[in-house]
């Protein structure tokens, strides 16, 4: 019995030292993950501080000290400042950067969703031989010194495509959208603008009508007068159907509605603008001068431009006078380049065919309003680029057309360009 009492008490005692172990062990392992939990929960804890201070932070910066710290978080790549500073030239408000390598070509997304893409005017190129201080007040010459190296820059473009005459300046006339002194304003700003900054901003595509997107039945069929506020607003935005029936004038109101900021102007393109961008496309991209003086098939909806691959996105076939209903393209579509269904508009944007430095249908789509003069009166506004119904050797990117300030129909549209408004901010 004595024997059987040893032989329990050592079982119990060793039953009582695994259990211990056990214990140990288990209380171990708890304490182990009770300090994991704690650093987790410590380090969750540490950056939801971190958050909540930068937070705080935030909401106690003015808005231009938020301006200033987000334009300071902002990084293009390939970007030589000396030339052209698209950072400084930003307008508040972006809500996201679509393309920050300026090789690509730089765009932006600001809070109505529409995309802007900066065109690179070198400075040190442009304006060698210029000091003028943009600190101060410019006086009539400097701006006519500005004027006349963008133009000698732009070289053969000012001229118009070519076998055109170069009848055509960026001057006011009435019916253009403008009073004379806001074309003044206007057309100084965007001078000073681009000395300033080695560029400016245009919308990434053709000006679209607001809800075409998704709505077909947004598409115009004819002229109906614009009331700003009351009609569709003009975006800048992918497959939207191309804003067209418009008069130039009211091209221009249109434009002048979609800057994102107050202390930037938009408006359609000077004709020196245009003259730049396809100065641009020369310089930037793999097009040559007679790509876009000459013949823009390669690069642009014309007549005789087959297009192929298309996706996605919508298009209308002009036949028997009028312009057709709107498509949506389901599978794969080809725009041909032989009848009977040549004649092809598309939305805005739908295919890399006619894109060149993230801008897409320069050459031809839609004809474009700008605010440029024909030197004829009776007809002075000018529209730039081909249209779906032009064939590429007459109308390349960089021609010229002129009509009535009466005039609007299916194939002439509008581009806005976007630059600082330097009668608002004349410290910059």
């Amino acid at each position: 019995m004595k024997k059987d009492g040893k032989k329990l008490t050592i079982k119990v005692k060793s039953e009582r030292g695994a259990i211990t172990a056990l214990v140990l062990a288990s209380f171990l392992l708890i304490l182990v993950v009770l300090i994991n939990l704690y650093m987790v929960g410590s380090s969750k804890s540490t950056s939801q501080d971190k958050e909540i201070e930068a937070i705080q932070e935030a909401y106690n910066y003015t808005p231009d000290e938020m301006e200033s710290k987000y334009q300071d978080n902002i990084v293009f790549a390939n970007v030589n400042t000396e030339q052209t500073n698209p950072k400084a030239a930003i307008p508040s408000n972006v809500k996201e950067i679509v393309e920050a390598d300026a090789n690509k070509g730089i765009v932006i997304k600001d809070k109505n969703e529409n995309e802007w893409v900066w065109v690179e005017v070198p400075k040190t190129t442009v304006f060698s031989g210029l000091n003028i201080d943009v600190n101060g007040i410019f006086t009539s010459q400097n701006y006519i010194d500005i004027a006349n190296k963008m133009i000698t820059y732009a070289g053969v473009y000012r001229k118009g495509s070519v076998n055109q005459e170069c009848n055509w300046t960026d001057e006011w006339y009435d019916g253009c959208g403008l009073t004379q002194q806001e074309y003044i304003e206007a057309y100084q700003s965007m001078l000073k603008s681009v000395y300033t900054y080695g560029g400016f901003w245009i919308g990434r595509y053709e000006a679209g009508i607001d809800g075409s997107i998704t709505d077909l039945s947004k598409a115009r069929t004819s002229h109906i007068d614009i009331e700003i506020g009351k009609s569709p607003k003009a975006i800048s935005q992918k497959d939207a159907i191309p804003y067209n029936f418009v008069y130039c004038s009211e091209a221009q109101m249109l434009a002048n509605e979609m800057t994102p900021d107050s202390n930037y102007r938009s408006s359609l393109m000077f004709g020196i603008q245009w003259d730049l961008v396809c100065k641009f496309l020369e310089v930037k991209s793999d097009l040559t001068v007679d790509d876009i003086n000459k013949d823009s098939s390669s690069w642009g909806n014309y007549e005789n431009a087959k297009i192929e691959n298309i996706t996605s996105g919508k298009y209308a076939v002009y036949k028997n006078g009028s312009l057709g209903t709107w498509t949506q393209i389901s599978g794969t579509y080809t725009k041909p380049n032989t009848r009977p269904d040549y004649d092809t508009l598309l939305s805005t944007g739908i295919s890399e065919y006619v894109k060149k430095m993230n801008i897409y249908n320069f050459a031809s789509n839609e004809a474009e309003w700008t605010l440029e003069k024909n030197s004829n009166s009776n007809v002075p506004c000018v529209d730039r680029g081909g249209f779906y119904g032009f064939y590429s050797y007459i109308y390349p990117a960089s021609s010229r057309s002129f009509s009535l300030t009466t005039d609007s129909g299916i194939g002439t549209g509008f581009r806005p360009a976007l630059y600082v408004n330097w009668k608002l901010k004349p410290w910059l």
